[in-house]
């Protein structure tokens, strides 16, 4: 028992493990992850049609040690701003229209922990917002996050404010959302296919990187999905069976991250037809080719048709190298912890206080014993003194 309290002490104090008793909308999301909730007990798995069914409710915040700067007006104001919505959503609200668009500016789809996950798409910075400068810094909506922050980024040099890019779990905002892979979720060292860790609005699930062990998925569609196995997947003590040759989404390194459209589509074609705004409008973007020096690319905005072998294609940078010179590279910021991989700071500082709980417990343990001991060796000695007076 005495044993079990650090553990149990830093369960309670985990993020990672933390849910709410129930759903809020009151005060903020904390960034240490501990005001999250999200109930998946009324969603049903079809594991003949690989579909997901049903209603996700969630308060919005994430359940995860995260970083969140909130934008507004000329002010970023620093962790735990993004507010709690209580919402409860479908899970399947696009199932009977798909091969469909998935939303430009909205959701695509929830976490398995009620996070909103976005498309590849943003909503574009003005000068003055990506970094000090008040002459530059600019991305055009309808950009993919990675190729706006890397111009960005190169654009404002050092005077880049970082947070303005999605941090190490791959979300930024308020209300905070995923756009990238979710990788505190999951640990992406593990063996085996990709936990589920999402869910599309078209009823599809999204998994992580990795299709086995030591391999990532060469087939994905020009939606980011494929035909495939997937395997169980347990989330707050419901299982959702193992499937076979279902169609299922994966994340990505590279847009759309996640989910493109919904799929399955074949074509670019295919997938361009979906979207109005593909081929209508373009934004020059600024780069940097092979050899360092400075040049310029055509974007087509809004228009998140990534096909595997077209990731870089279509919109390559410069039309030479998609690689960006180190020193003006934009990474995620903040501070993440993974799930399945590493401990919370919630969860260290549950073993430090439990720890001490356990060590104090012990203590006052071996004095009680010592003390009875004291005791009983004492009424010995008086009951044997009272025997040799009485002889």
């Amino acid at each position: 028992m005495i044993a079990s309290l650090p553990i149990l002490l830093a369960i309670l104090l985990s993020p990672n493990t933390a849910n709410a008793a129930s759903c809020t909308a009151i005060g903020d999301c904390l960034n240490d992850g501990t005001s999250a909730y999200f109930d998946t007990s009324g969603i049903t798995y079809n594991s003949a049609t690989g579909k997901f069914s049903g209603n996700l409710v969630s308060n919005l915040c994430p359940n995860y040690v995260h970083s969140n700067y909130s934008y507004s007006g000329t002010t970023w104001t620093s962790y735990g701003k993004a507010k709690p919505t209580c919402v409860t959503k479908n899970v399947a609200q696009y199932a009977s229209a798909a091969p469909t668009a998935a939303p430009l500016r909205e959701a695509i789809g929830y976490t398995v922990a009620g996070v909103l996950i976005f498309g590849p798409m943003d909503n574009g910075f003005l000068v003055g917002q990506a970094c000090t400068s008040t002459t530059t810094g600019t991305c055009d909506s309808g950009t993919d996050v990675d190729a706006c922050f890397i111009q960005m980024a190169q654009q404002c040099g050092s005077t880049f404010l970082p947070y303005m890019g999605t941090d190490l779990c791959g979300g930024h905002a308020s209300p905070y959302h995923n756009h990238k892979d979710f990788v505190c979720l999951y640990d992406r060292n593990s063996t085996g296919h990709s936990p589920l860790i999402g869910f599309a609005l078209d009823g599809r699930g999204i998994y992580g990187f990795k299709e086995s062990s030591y391999s990532y998925p060469t087939d994905l569609d020009w939606c980011g999905g494929h035909y495939g196995n997937v395997p169980a997947t347990t989330i707050n003590g419901v299982t959702y069976p193992a499937a076979s040759n279902v169609y299922h989404y994966h994340t990505q390194p590279q847009a759309p991250f996640t989910v493109g459209c919904y799929g399955p589509i074949t074509s670019y074609a295919a997938c361009a037809a979906l979207y109005p705004t593909c081929g209508t409008g373009t934004s020059t973007l600024t780069g940097v080719d092979s050899s360092g020096s400075s040049c310029s690319y055509s974007y087509d905005t809004d228009c998140p048709c990534f096909g595997a072998g077209l990731t870089f294609n279509k919109n390559q940078m410069c039309a030479v190298t998609t690689v960006v010179p180190a020193a003006v590279t934009y990474t995620a910021w903040g501070t993440s912890t993974t799930t399945s991989s590493a401990l919370s700071t919630g969860a260290i500082v549950g073993i430090v206080i439990g720890s001490i709980v356990g060590l104090a417990a012990i203590v006052g343990i071996a004095l009680f014993v010592r003390s009875r001991m004291i005791k009983k060796t004492q009424g010995s000695v008086a009951v044997a003194s009272s025997e040799l007076e009485a002889k």
